[in-house]
């Protein structure tokens, strides 16, 4: 007999990775339309905005409790709302849909490795294996199969700002374990939202004297899409998603995601899928899988693959 929650959840883990997907496909149609931070400014605004209307939960009380967390907040503020986002963006200017899915999938493995440092964790061989084999992956990624490019150092710029914003979600996951809160789940979200969007208002205001850019439709369809779809949709369906299947199953996301952006890379955006991002994203999906499958316990965040 079939268990309708559990196809409930497969169907909404592949729901949700497409929703993650999208995020990458409009950083690619946002490069003739919105500077960067500007984007990440506009869709955390937006998304801040609804959620306070769905919510109905934002009131002087919840200010108080922002500003006895402010150090915490700050800090996952800028480098889970302001980097992770605004990186993605400005790469998106130098790089395909693809490398930026195939790049950043790179983060469970940077979240293993900022482990060492704050939670004192150790490096089995599985895991010494798994991350050789990812960076190894994104090298062949980045210098597009052509390890002859290296001496040259001749590398695509975009493919290093999302090299960036995958550390920073990384740094992002760890602060969010590290520094506990009395905030529940969607204020501690609230928070970090509003202390990312004061991060990003000033340099926002820069690129706005810097770059000339007008209100349009195509603009506020995308800066509607990035804040619902893969800013609330992403997460609202992810918790879902651990509920059905459970934390490791939900995972899974992160292996899909890449896959589903690829396609959507090439039918949307006309990408080609080439013999070196095969094989690099081959080593780097199977490094961070059997590392993701032996990391210990302290290790084991449960924060979704976010840009």
């Amino acid at each position: 007999m079939i268990n309708k929650d559990k196809l409930l959840g497969v169907g909404l883990l592949i729901l949700t990775a497409l929703f993650f997907s999208i995020n990458m496909i409009a950083a690619k149609f946002s490069t003739q339309i919105i500077p960067p931070a500007s984007l990440a400014f506009y869709r955390w605004l937006m998304a801040f905005v609804l959620l306070i209307i769905f919510s109905l939960h934002f009131n002087k009380g919840l200010l108080i409790k922002f500003y006895n967390n402010k150090w915490p907040l700050l800090m996952q503020g800028i480098t889970g709302i302001a980097i992770a986002a605004a990186f993605v963006y400005k790469g998106a200017q130098a790089t395909t849909g693809t490398n930026i899915a195939l790049i950043y999938s790179l983060s469970p493995i940077f979240i293993v490795l900022l482990s060492l440092f704050f939670f004192k964790t150790f490096l089995s061989p599985v895991h010494i294996v798994g991350i050789l084999l990812s960076f190894v992956g994104v090298l062949i990624i980045i210098f597009k199969g052509d390890f002859t490019l290296f001496k040259t150092l001749a590398f695509s710029v975009g493919d290093m700002w999302i090299l960036g914003a995958a550390l920073s979600w990384a740094l992002y996951s760890i602060l969010l374990k590290k520094y506990v809160t009395d905030l529940n789940a969607n204020e501690r979200f609230l928070g970090v939202i509003f202390f990312g969007l004061l991060v990003l208002l000033p340099v926002s205001a820069y690129e706005h004297v810097q770059v000339s850019f007008e209100f349009s439709w195509s603009l506020l369809a995308l800066v509607s899409t990035v804040a619902i779809v893969p800013s609330i949709f992403a997460y609202k369906s992810y918790e879902i998603v651990q509920r059905k299947l459970g934390v490791n199953q939900a995972g899974l996301v992160l292996y899909i995601t890449p896959i589903i952006n690829a396609i959507l890379a090439s039918i949307l955006l006309g990408e080609s899928i080439e013999i070196f991002h095969y094989i690099g994203g081959t080593s780097v999906l199977f490094g961070v899988l059997i590392t993701s499958m032996y990391v210990p316990k302290t290790t084991k965040l449960r924060a979704p693959n976010k840009c």
